[in-house]
């Protein structure tokens, strides 16, 4: 397949928000088993630093208690209530009791120190409710070293949402026959997102602190290189790796081309980039039936003159499971002028 320049972006459409909410019920959550756990409440391994707010649940790093922090905290006030009414007194804090508002197991305030960090007045006591933050543990440094070496696959990535029988529209804008070409998927919701994460990977890459010399790729990751014709970040699947050459074949996962980069000009998917599904999907005619000769080149030209570059709507009929998918689709042609 040649290598082609991904398209020029698309125009920004509009597509709605959607947020999610749950009520607050205390008689719910009153009842919640104080039991600790000894995994990770987030991820499911194991952890040992609890929650300083709730003592309650169990985290394995200070990243996982962020990220779960949108549901955790709908939890954590009830149960930081039930903790204080089990029969501690209100001026206990992280089992440290406060005799007099300064002083701290008896010593003054002045020169105390709670976590390890002096308590200059009440506030701050105070305020090390408010902002809860995680026990040290001694294998914190490990999980979190473990946790930034992760490789992002193309299973983590979000799935399209397109299934049998679903319905959308794109643009081909790659072909080799009836069996396999490539379109870019273009509704409000795909050119949203590929507006969205084509600026960010722009803005995260043009900082040198972001580019990690030296990085080695694996196979089948989902990292990012930069385009060698217009010198731009895009996210990509590597498909091959030459050690010898320092190069790697990948796949620009938002717009069906491929090319061989060099190593040095590829990247880690960095933490701030969301998951986004990929733009360009693999294609091929459910019922189209190759001749026993095969397509001859001047039917595929003509093919490919009908399709490149057009809009068309299509119908998945079934999946293939590959990686990437490959969607057997019933397509219809745009219509002649």
């Amino acid at each position: 397949m040649d290598v082609k320049e991904p398209l020029t972006k698309p125009r920004k459409l509009l597509s709605n928000e959607r947020f999610q909410s749950l009520n607050y019920q205390p008689s719910l959550y009153n009842s919640l088993n104080s039991a600790p756990p000894t995994s990770c409440h987030y991820c499911g391994l194991c952890g040992s630093r609890k929650c300083s707010r709730c003592r309650q649940t169990i985290y394995c790093s200070v990243e996982c208690q962020r990220k779960d922090w949108s549901a955790h905290s709908v939890i954590c006030k009830p149960l930081a209530i039930k903790e204080q009414n089990s029969g501690h007194s209100p001026s206990e804090v992280g089992g440290r009791t406060c005799r007099s508002p300064g002083e701290v197991n008896g010593i003054n305030c002045s020169s105390a120190k709670v976590d390890g960090k002096t308590c200059r007045s009440p506030s701050e006591v105070e305020e090390k409710i408010k902002n809860p933050k995680l026990e040290a543990s001694p294998v914190s440094s490990f999980l979190k070293d473990q946790e930034m070496e992760r490789k992002i696959t193309f299973q983590d990535l979000q799935n399209t949402g397109l299934n049998e029988g679903s319905k959308s529209q794109g643009i081909v804008v790659e072909f080799s026959s009836p069996r396999n070409f490539i379109i870019q998927l273009y509704t409000a919701k795909t050119v949203e997102s590929l507006i969205k994460v084509t600026a960010l990977l722009k803005e995260i890459y043009s900082k040198p602190e972001n580019l990690k010399k030296g990085y080695t790729p694996a196979l089948g990751e989902v990292c990012v290189a930069k385009f060698s014709q217009d010198q731009n970040w895009y996210r990509v699947l590597v498909q091959n790796i030459d050690n010898e050459g320092k190069t790697a074949d990948v796949l620009y996962l938002d717009y069906g081309n491929t090319e061989n980069v060099s190593l040095g000009d590829m990247q880690k998917m960095h933490k701030d980039v969301d998951l986004f599904p990929p733009t360009a999907i693999r294609c091929f005619l459910a019922d189209a039936i190759s001749p026993p000769c095969g397509w001859t080149p001047e039917c595929l030209v003509d093919v490919k003159k009908l399709l490149m570059g057009k809009e068309v709507t299509f119908t998945v009929l079934r999946l293939e499971q590959v990686e990437p998918l490959l969607y057997g689709l019933d397509v219809t042609l745009p219509a002649l002028s």
